[in-house]
């Protein structure tokens, strides 16, 4: 993948694409993305996941109750949702507490282990 194919399937800046074409088409040889709908898919998470590469954490900083309980809903109540807006660092612990070989929520381990990377990867596992 050169970088400008990268540049049109993410929509990144160019010198973003020149940076990461050669990793990114090595890990699609090397975990078998070798077909166009793989290819677009991997491409489209990463794209999404990251910020058109921009972003290597997961932000979590959600300032809208409703946008929070679309994505966690199953991890925060409507009633609790106020308590978490606008706190990355308590939203994380909550809701990847005791996943992916994470502590509870306690532990920092939610936050700390966010999602990261390009595909924005989670879990200390």
């Amino acid at each position: 993948m050169t970088p400008e194919q990268l540049q049109a399937a993410i929509g990144c800046r160019p010198d973003i694409a020149v940076l990461w074409a050669k990793s990114l088409d090595n890990a699609m040889a090397m975990n078998a993305i070798d077909v166009p709908r793989r290819q677009a898919a991997f491409l489209a998470t990463i794209g999404v996941e990251s910020r058109r590469l921009t972003r290597g954490f997961e932000d979590l900083n959600y300032t809208t109750a409703d946008r929070l309980l679309k994505i966690f809903g199953r991890y925060i109540t409507q009633a609790e949702a106020p308590e978490f807006l606008r706190k990355p660092e308590r939203l994380g612990n909550r809701v990847y507490a005791n996943r992916n070989g994470n502590g509870d929520e306690a532990s920092g381990d939610g936050y700390r282990y966010r999602g990261g990377g390009p595909i924005g990867l989670t879990g200390r596992n």
